[in-house]
């Protein structure tokens, strides 16, 4: 078919310039096609590394959600504790006030008694003589049982 006769046909030979330009071509071809295959290859491998790494964060994020409701209760607990001292905090107020108050009574009491001992030992020394004149009335013992007079009198 191809014959060197026609010059048609020997257009369609290619010459060996142009199979190094496509030996070049199909070469630089193919670097670009391995390249691309190692780009791909780098890529795959970095999502997987991101998938895992997303696996590890959400984990992450979960135990910090469970983490911050702990807390948040703790930080619920403490407040209702707050409330708790806050309410000692207010009755002991009161019963300071309280003490202070009954002290302060306390006292004055003390001064009337010891007001009123005093006008009482001022007293004393007219009761001593009343005390004095008044005969001492004799005490029964357990041993001084009372006669009984039917046994001891005689009907006449």
């Amino acid at each position: 078919m191809n014959t060197p006769a026609k010059p048609s046909a020997r257009h369609a030979t290619p010459t060996k310039a142009e199979l190094e330009a496509t030996v070049t071509k199909l070469r630089a071809a193919l670097e670009e096609a391995q390249h691309k295959e190692t780009t791909l290859t780098e890529l795959k491998d970095a999502l997987e590394e991101s998938h895992r790494k997303e696996g590890s964060l959400q984990q992450q994020i979960s135990d910090l959600e469970a983490n911050l409701q702990h807390q948040q209760k703790l930080v619920d607990k403490l407040q209702k504790e707050l409330e708790k001292i806050g309410q000692l905090k207010t009755e002991l107020e009161q019963a300071k006030k309280a003490a202070i108050q009954l002290a302060e009574a306390n006292e004055k009491l003390t001064q009337e008694v010891n007001s009123l001992k005093k006008e009482h030992e001022d007293l004393k020394p007219q009761d001593h003589s009343i005390v004095a004149q008044m005969p001492e009335r004799p005490t029964q013992k357990e041993t001084d049982k009372p006669v009984d007079f039917a046994t001891k009198s005689w009907l006449l």
